[in-house]
């Protein structure tokens, strides 16, 4: 129907006369009604918002694609970056345990023989100053962990001892 009305508008019948009044109202009705459509901007304005409201859902379309995308190659990224980094610490383990391998002995006789050479191996200045070999000599008395309280037992010890024998031999004080 609409093609038909822009059919007559755009191919008006203007070689034959009207036949009658109601004749002349449809064939020039909808001629009027779209020369008033083009002329009145509200229409315009309709059209323009229909257009903008397209442009804006492609766009919008247009910007979750990009989004999508970007997102997609950032999760890219860190799963490479984190795949990275867990080849690298499998690698430094790796290399770790090489190293560990192959300092540590290969059978229990070459422990022992490994700890007869440690034995053997002598600093020279120890054995100048006189301490080569010689760790069976210590400190008279070593320290406790508890250092501060020894002073305190010791004079606690001495003072309650003199009193103890105080007590015991009264005839004490005068011997």
């Amino acid at each position: 129907m609409a093609y038909q009305d822009a059919w007559r508008v755009c191919h008006p019948d203007f070689k034959r006369p009207f036949s009658s009044l109601e004749d002349a109202c449809e064939r020039t009705l909808l001629t009027s009604i779209m020369a008033m459509a083009i002329s009145f901007p509200m229409f315009r304005s309709e059209e323009r918002l229909l257009i903008e409201q397209a442009l804006l859902q492609e766009e919008r379309r247009a910007l979750f694609e990009a989004r999508a995308e970007i997102e997609t190659r950032q999760k890219a990224g860190r799963e490479a970056h984190a795949a990275n980094l867990r080849m690298a610490a499998m690698a430094q383990a790796e290399q770790a345990r090489a190293e560990m391998m192959a300092r540590a002995p290969i059978r229990a006789s070459a422990l022992g023989s490994m700890g007869e050479q440690q034995e053997q191996e002598v600093n020279p200045d120890e054995m100048m100053n006189g301490w080569g070999n010689n760790t069976t000599q210590k400190d008279e008395k070593e320290p406790s962990e508890d250092f501060l309280n020894d002073e305190e037992r010791e004079n606690g010890d001495t003072e309650v001892g003199m009193k103890d024998e105080n007590r015991l031999s009264p005839g004490a004080r005068s011997s």
